[in-house]
């Protein structure tokens, strides 16, 4: 399971956001493919997404090209989103970089 906030759920389905970062710890293995929600809820599932690459890296390392893959037109508007979900921005912070495809639910 990935968990994923509501607001990025229509941005995943329609191939927008397809890359994601998160603070290292869980580790996800190429081509392994897990539920995508919003919650913990049973009911919260919206499809599924296929792990494609996973790496790790500064987070102030991110290129404008990532950041559209996560769904922001701007490195701004992507520090931004990420400050709301995680509280902070700290540009050398090690985070993993997950790269996936939206598989739609069944």
């Amino acid at each position: 399971m990935i968990l994923f906030k509501y607001e990025h759920v229509k941005m995943i389905q329609d191939g927008v956001k397809t890359q994601t970062r998160r603070p290292t710890g869980r580790h996800f293995l190429i081509g392994t493919v897990h539920y995508a929600k919003t919650s913990y809820r049973k009911d919260a599932c919206f499809g599924f997404v296929k792990v494609n690459s996973v790496r790790q890296e500064r987070l102030g390392d991110i290129s404008l090209s990532d950041c559209v893959k996560e769904g922001y037109e701007t490195k701004d508007a992507y520090v931004d989103i990420f400050k709301k979900i995680y509280g902070e921005w700290n540009p050398d912070r090690i985070v993993q970089v997950i790269d996936f495809e939206y598989l739609e639910q069944k």
